[in-house]
């Protein structure tokens, strides 16, 4: 028998369809941020008023920054535009999908990184 390693896919139910700038009642106001790249609709939550942005599969921090897996992603071209565009916000932990936590200074952390690998 061959392992399974792709999960179960399964129907869910949307409440809600969020776009770019929508603002959430929670941990005092978060707004959503359209994180395009790793696949077409992916959103990133910015947290201001906490100071925190959760990337999920925008960015990656397994052994350093890192862009999304090439093979798993949509377009990664617009994945390199995408973290341009986190970079750009106010933030001191950046929470990715994949990797740990960047806690302390992780705006102007990722902002380095772009700058230094993406050359823009």
């Amino acid at each position: 028998m061959t392992k399974r390693t792709v999960p179960e896919q399964r129907a869910l139910k949307v409440d809600r369809i969020l776009h770019d700038g929508d603002t959430l009642p929670l941990a005092g106001g978060v707004q959503i941020v359209h994180a395009p790249g790793h696949t077409p609709g992916h959103i990133a939550i910015y947290a201001p008023n906490r100071r925190v942005l959760f990337a999920g599969d925008a960015l990656m921090n397994i052994g350093g920054l890192r862009l999304p897996i090439a093979a798993a992603s949509h377009d990664m071209a617009q994945a390199r535009r995408t973290l341009v565009h986190l970079a750009e916000l106010d933030f001191d932990v950046a929470l990715p999908g994949h990797g740990a936590p960047i806690v302390g200074r992780a705006g102007e952390k990722l902002r380095t990184w772009v700058r230094t690998w993406l050359r823009t």
